[in-house]
């Protein structure tokens, strides 16, 4: 019963211990470390893992660079080149829309900020005039910092510092020209992977990519105000309906606005979405990705489609078609930019031309070398992630926490539960598969669904798993050395100070209770103990026993055997050695032959204190089950009970040693007899037996005769040729009248019929 409430008690604390380190887990998780590891080598490592993927065919960069500059006589000697792109002639720019007006591009989105004059006024006319004209263009401009308030402030009821684009902003033509005006933020950090979609600080300003896909989904404006009317029945559309010109500025604020207020509104829509058959997929699809911006997160993290220039870039000069010696213009290219939205900036495609410019930014893709992904190319990555609703999106917190509960829960329990003859080896090769099997899985959900999933966290949590483990070993084997020394003492009380009381240790394992070991398993017993100790008063037989017991010990001692247990005229013994080791069989007889031996020299002694008591000895050998409990030591198994039923067959045969057939291989040293197959008691199946008779350097003339002609004897016996066998054997008896086993297969042989009779 104790040892069952000790395993109980053990087992709830792993339990409780493993509950505790999936709960760092999720502490760690929630430090600026822990976001940390996961943001800078995490993301990383997937990115990496997943490699370059195809980008949206329906977004196209027009790059600003130093080959369009020289193919259109623009100089670029200057050292302010190109740090003021917005010195590029406007006059081109005008151009340019124009083209991409004519081959059918939806929107045109400018990387330029255009808050100077240029040298020539007449070309900003010009610029100002074909952005009305197209009336489809999206310019990015800069905040600076204002104290003041608006109107989603006001609703909010805080008072927020907010950014507020200045009054010289752009130049007014342009600000009034262009379809909206946003800025783009993003993080001041030495790798760029995420940026904001509205910036609270900023009174919640709605950066250039929601700007442009507002824009984009103007189509289904009164749509999708009817779904967040019937989604909400309190939403007033008096103010989001028939507003022309539309502001989209004030119409996202006024969405988010909504949005805000009620955080269950998106997925009420989505399931109106999902019922409305007025709409076609793609209208859906647009719909959806609105919801997401509304609905979501701020801040968001950008899936990079690859290396710099991985989205489809074309030079500006390209673009324009005019060539440096004609000045002609050219066919133009219209599929190009059919239905396609065009990010016009500068982008280097070279390190020379990148050095010049340095609006570019390090990303977890760019080159080894130095070379660096362009701020046109990240804006129109935020905006193509938006659009196809791919953006890195994590599950929510409390999804994260559980997984890596249960990650942190599981693994510490494997570890902390496996069973004792796992080595930690072995644990450490399971860890690392679970490890691998879990990335693979945060790859593969990474990949196919741009979900990202914690990996240093769960790599920190089987740390300290392992860590606990080896601390807890080692405070076990602190522990359960000092009960060990206990009990080697009370043992050391009773054998002597000679007991080796490190080697059963060792074979068992610090951290361990229970080991399978391999040996040699040597059982005696008191021939006609009862008759014996009867006559003899108790000081006196404690006195032989006593006397006995130092016989038993010093040899087994001596030849490095272990004793178990030794109890009135019973003794068990080990020798542990592994399933090939013959050296060890060879120690257990020889151990048994000196017992002999002593047992016989000291019958002879004249003494009182010890009394004839002659011993019988069985040995076998296999596996067994060694097991410290409560401070001491026991040995269990199959084989044990072999060995003490091999013992007690001496009485049939009227021998001293007998041993197993598993305890005969490889004595070639020593003088044995076989003595058949016999069923022991208890056992199903039967077991070879042979007689140890001497070490054979030692065996006199007559104990070698004796095992050749019983060789011979046994050989006809087994072949059941009765007749010749019982020859042998009475030839046995003519020398040796008392041999026990003679005796017992004489006797078997008269009572069979004549060789060849029935």
């Amino acid at each position: 019963m104790e040892t069952i409430q000790y395993y109980v008690n053990t087992r709830a604390k792993k339990l409780l211990l493993s509950s505790i380190i999936g709960i760092l887990g999720i502490c760690l998780y929630t430090t600026p470390l822990g976001s940390l590891l996961e943001t800078k080598y995490g993301l990383d490592w997937l990115f990496k893992a997943r490699g370059a993927i195809s980008p949206p065919n329906n977004v196209v960069i027009v790059s600003i660079d130093k080959p369009s500059a020289q193919q259109l006589d623009i100089d670029i000697s200057t050292k302010e080149w190109p740090r003021s792109i917005s010195k590029w002639p406007r006059d081109l720019h005008a151009q340019l829309i124009n083209r991409l007006s004519e081959a059918g591009a939806s929107l045109v989105v400018f990387d330029v900020i255009f808050n100077t004059p240029s040298d020539r006024l007449v070309n900003d006319e010009k610029l100002a005039s074909a952005m009305k004209e197209f009336n489809n263009v999206l310019l990015i401009h800069r905040l600076d910092r204002n104290d003041c308030e608006n109107t989603f402030s006001k609703l909010l009821q805080k008072n927020v510092r907010i950014v507020e684009e200045c009054a010289n902003a752009l130049l007014p033509q342009f600000a009034e020209a262009a379809k909206a005006s946003a800025p783009f933020l993003l993080a001041r950090t030495h790798q760029i992977k995420d940026y904001w979609l509205f910036k609270e600080s900023f009174g919640d300003a709605p950066t250039a990519p929601v700007i442009l896909l507002q824009a984009l989904a103007l189509p289904l404006h009164n749509d999708f105000v009817r779904l967040i009317s019937e989604a909400d029945p309190n939403f007033k559309t008096n103010s989001f309906l028939n507003t022309n010109p539309i502001d989209l500025h004030n119409l996202v604020l006024d969405f988010r606005n909504v949005f805000v207020k009620d955080k269950q509104l998106a997925v009420k829509i989505q399931h109106k979405l999902h019922e409305d058959s007025s709409l076609n997929l793609v209208q859906k699809q647009q719909i959806q990705t609105l919801l997401n911006i509304y609905s979501g997160q701020d801040k968001r993290y950008l899936n990079f489609y690859g290396p710099p220039r991985s989205i489809q870039t074309i030079p500006y000069y390209q673009a324009l078609q005019i060539t440096k010696t004609t000045n002609s213009i050219k066919s133009f290219n219209e599929t190009n930019f059919k239905g396609k939205i065009v990010f016009i900036g500068f982008s280097a495609a070279t390190h020379n031309e990148q050095d010049i410019g340095r609006d570019d930014y390090h990303t977890v893709f760019s080159d080894s070398n130095g070379l660096n992904i362009s701020g046109v190319e990240i804006i129109a990555t935020a905006f193509a992630n938006l659009y196809e609703n791919k953006s890195i999106q994590s599950f929510h917190y409390s999804t994260n926490f559980i997984i890596l509960f249960i990650y942190g829960f599981m693994i510490s329990t494997a570890l902390l539960l496996s069973h004792p003859r796992v080595s930690f080896i072995e644990k450490i090769v399971v860890t690392a598969t679970v490890i691998l099997v879990y990335w693979f899985c945060a790859y593969y959900l990474f990949k196919e669904t741009t979900t990202w999933l914690p990996l240093l966290t769960p790599l920190l949590q089987t740390a300290i798993a392992l860590i606990t483990i080896l601390f807890l070993k080692l405070f076990d084997s602190q522990q359960k050395a000092k009960e060990l020394e206990l009990q080697l003492k009370t043992i050391r009380t009773f054998f002597g100070s000679t007991f080796p009381n490190n080697a059963l240790e060792k074979a068992i394992g610090n951290n361990q209770d229970e080991q399978g070991i391999y040996g040699c398993c040597l059982n005696t017993d008191i021939e006609s103990y009862t008759t014996i100790a009867e006559p003899l008063e108790p000081r006196l037989l404690r006195e032989r026993l006593n006397n006995y017991h130092n016989l038993l010990k010093n040899p087994i001692v001596s030849q490095n055997g272990h004793i178990m247990d030794m109890h009135g005229d019973s003794m068990l013994a080990i020798w542990i050695a592994d399933a090939n080791d013959t050296q060890v069989r060879a120690r257990a007889c020889q151990a048994s032959l000196d017992i002999a031996m002593a047992i016989e020299q000291s019958n002879h002694l004249p003494s009182e204190r010890m009394a004839s008591m002659p011993t019988r000895f069985g040995l076998h050998f296999g596996e067994m089950s060694l097991r410290r409990e409560q401070g001491s030591y026991n040995v269990v198994g199959d084989v044990v009970n072999t060995s003490n039923r091999i013992q007690d067959s001496n009485k049939l045969f009227k021998t001293r040693i007998l041993l197993s057939g598993e305890i005969n291989e490889g004595l070639d040293d020593f003088l044995i007899r076989p003595l058949g197959s016999n069923y022991l008691r208890g056992r199903v199946h039967p077991i070879h037996l042979y007689e140890l008779i001497h070490h054979k350097r030692s065996a006199t003339s007559d104990q070698l005769w004796l095992c050749e002609i019983f060789k011979e004897a046994f050989m006809h016996y087994e072949s059941q040729n009765w007749s010749l066998a019982k020859r042998y054997f009475s030839e046995i008896l003519k020398t040796f009248p008392h041999d026990g086993p003679t005796q017992y297969f004489i006797k078997i042989c008269q009572t069979q019929p004549p060789s060849g009779q029935q």
